[in-house]
């Protein structure tokens, strides 16, 4: 099992609070920093040429392989954009729907899964919302809206304001028999929980980088399956989706037969860096003992807050459906924002009467107790 204490020697914003919001944004560890930095050296000093653009290039097929280890796929699949957003719209643009399809998701996924569907609803396309109970979305409420005109499933890995996780397997097991594409947005757990595209039968997913991949805004990652990218049309076409970027001709579209072909221009290869830094390490530790260090310190936070006059867990769920999101209810008469925890020593993020705690392999019980400690005196105040 990796020494998760010392992995908090790579983070300094730890040195000077209990960082509890990777799902707001990650701590960005030092070698992460370190790597953009040597790379945005080497180009202030040196400019660009083409040879050093290629490599960048040569580059970026580097961190494919890297992310295809990661969740279990080839890196002919991997397309890269500017966020999690941009590379999810490869999937709503150009899947195959007409007036009279439906697409189905559900009322709390975050609204860059629900919002181009409502777009469409002009061109005869419903939108088919699946209700949350106490923050909870059962597979099978997902499955009752499903008929022979479902041309897709789309749902968040884990839902940015409940925390509540999705069983992606019998969500992709039951799309696939019924030859569903099944899109999934991981951009709250991918870093954290453990993604396999394959067992989970995944057809499309996306994610940025800058949460619990603990990187910087400004790039994003998709994988398509091969059988969905040959469903899939290109409604946006770039020079960059092209078979060879050395041997680039206006008068002449070669596109990649890959995932590649989606990508409209150039990349962000500085995030890059920083990525492939993060990927390197993530799997020198070990998903299954990175996924473990996050679910056991949220039990712990679980347990931590029993008992706090006032405090409770929002949606409270089950093992199974737990993830490194936990959100916890307080009095609205505390009267708490962001500015009162960072006084105390506390990063999280409160919205109303209710604080999302977004805890990673790099916290320990420490930072969970300096929160509830914190709690447990505004309890006792009032």
């Amino acid at each position: 099992m990796p020494d998760f204490e010392l992995e908090r020697y790579y983070y300094p914003v730890l040195e000077h609070c209990a960082y509890l919001d990777a799902s707001t944004t990650g701590a960005i560890p030092q070698y992460t920093c370190d790597a953009m930095q040597s790379y945005l050296a080497r180009r202030t000093r040196n400019g660009m040429g083409i040879k050093a653009y290629l490599e960048d290039w040569d580059f970026a097929e580097r961190v494919r392989s890297e992310i295809g280890v990661m969740i279990n796929c080839a890196p002919e699949n991997l397309a890269f954009g500017a966020s999690q957003a941009s590379v999810q719209s490869i999937f709503f643009d150009n899947i195959p729907i007409e007036d009279g399809d439906n697409v189905v998701t559900y009322e709390t996924a975050f609204p860059s899964s629900i919002h181009p569907w409502l777009y469409r609803k002009d061109e005869g396309v419903e939108t088919r919302i699946a209700k949350a109970e106490d923050g909870a979305v059962p597979a099978q409420s997902l499955f009752d809206l499903v008929d022979e005109r479902t041309r897709a499933v789309v749902v968040c890995h884990v839902d940015n304001m409940t925390g509540y996780r999705h069983d992606l397997q019998a969500i992709g097991e039951f799309c696939r028999s019924k030859d569903i594409p099944f899109a999934v947005d991981a951009t709250q757990s991918c870093g954290a929980l453990q993604i396999d595209v394959e067992e989970m039968k995944i057809d499309f997913l996306s994610t940025s980088t800058y949460k619990w991949l603990l990187n910087v805004h400004g790039l994003g990652f998709a994988y398509i399956s091969r059988k969905l990218m040959n469903r899939l049309g290109m409604k946006n076409v770039g020079w960059a989706g092209v078979k060879d970027h050395s041997k680039v001709n206006n008068l002449l579209l070669n596109l990649s037969p890959d995932a590649q072909r989606y990508e409209q221009g150039g990349l962000n290869f500085m995030a890059l860096r920083g990525l492939s830094s993060v990927i390197r390490n993530y799997m020198r530790l070990g998903g299954i003992p990175v996924e473990e260090q996050v679910l056991r310190l949220v039990d712990y936070t679980y347990k931590s807050l029993k008992g706090i006059k006032g405090v409770s867990v929002f949606g409270d769920f089950p093992p199974q459906h737990r993830s490194g999101i936990v959100m916890v209810n307080f009095p609205e008469a505390w009267d708490l924002n962001n500015a009162v925890l960072a006084e105390h020593g506390i990063r999280a993020g409160v919205a109303g009467s209710r604080i999302r705690l977004g805890i990673h392999f790099y916290n320990n019980t420490a930072d969970i107790d300096r929160f509830t400690d914190f709690l447990k005196k505004c309890a006792a105040k009032k």
